[in-house]
């Protein structure tokens, strides 16, 4: 029986399965426009990567009361064409790949922290990267590397350098 006279008609199943087949297309382009878009700032440019050369390093504590600097100290010569700008610093325990400390540039034993470093071409310059502490503690001895951001996205991996107390 037909409330006021009208008949209740469904849509078709040609209709209904290409509704959900544009649904699903529709779905697929925004899921495809995020995904890109995200990976796109997460890559390095297209510029190429940067050529440099660490000369020396060394580990070195330092205090200036009532601080403790933890200096990783590298002299890094910039063997390309293009200059490198070094703009974060990660401090890795080398025996388990984890992050001990983000540091701070600094040029040689400076006491204020850089925000970036620019290493012209074929310049050679002598880097301090440090952990502060007020706790007048180092890190536990054992060995550790240096992971430097450049401005360009690249990783640039030091050397290891073993750290005493």
């Amino acid at each position: 029986m037909t409330k006021f006279g009208k008949k209740n008609k469904a849509i078709s199943p040609i209709i209904a399965t290409l509704i959900l087949i544009v649904i699903t297309v529709v779905a697929g382009i925004a899921l495809y426009g995020f995904v890109s878009g995200y990976m796109s700032t997460v890559t390095p440019t297209s510029s190429a990567p940067p050529s440099y050369e660490f000369i020396t390093e060394q580990y070195t504590p330092y205090s200036i009361t009532p601080k403790i600097y933890n200096s990783f100290n590298y002299t890094i010569q910039n063997t390309g064409s293009i200059p490198i700008t070094i703009t974060k610093a990660y401090l890795i325990n080398a025996s388990n790949n984890q992050l001990y400390s983000v540091v701070s540039l600094m040029p040689k034993k400076g006491i204020t922290p850089l925000s970036s470093v620019t290493i012209a071409p074929n310049q050679l310059l002598v880097l301090n990267v440090s952990t502060l502490s007020y706790t007048k503690t180092s890190p536990p001895p054992g060995s550790y590397y240096v992971k430097f951001i450049t401005s360009t996205g690249y990783n640039i991996i030091s050397p290891t350098v073993y750290a005493s107390t």
